[in-house]
């Protein structure tokens, strides 16, 4: 897993359209009187990786801290039965 974020917004259509089929994320939008125009919704698409993004970040931050947590509480721990 990354922690940096990817540059979507570099990407063109068909690599776009790959990352969206990777995460099931609909990426073909309709245009037109009778939705006679098919094309690839990049604001759609790259608004719903940066959510998934942000949510699997905060999966990370949210581990780190427990572990942070537990470490300091093992310290504390530690240094009161040492005495």
């Amino acid at each position: 897993m990354k922690l940096f974020q990817k540059d979507y917004w570099s990407m063109n259509d068909h690599e776009l359209a790959l990352e969206a089929t990777k995460y099931n994320i609909p990426h073909i939008g309709r245009a037109g009187e009778h939705g006679e125009h098919w094309f690839t919704d990049r604001d759609y698409v790259i608004t719903r990786l940066l959510s998934r993004d942000t949510s699997l970040r905060s999966n990370i931050t949210l581990v780190f801290s427990v572990i942070a947590i537990s470490i300091s509480i093992a310290s504390l721990l530690i240094s009161l039965f040492k005495k």
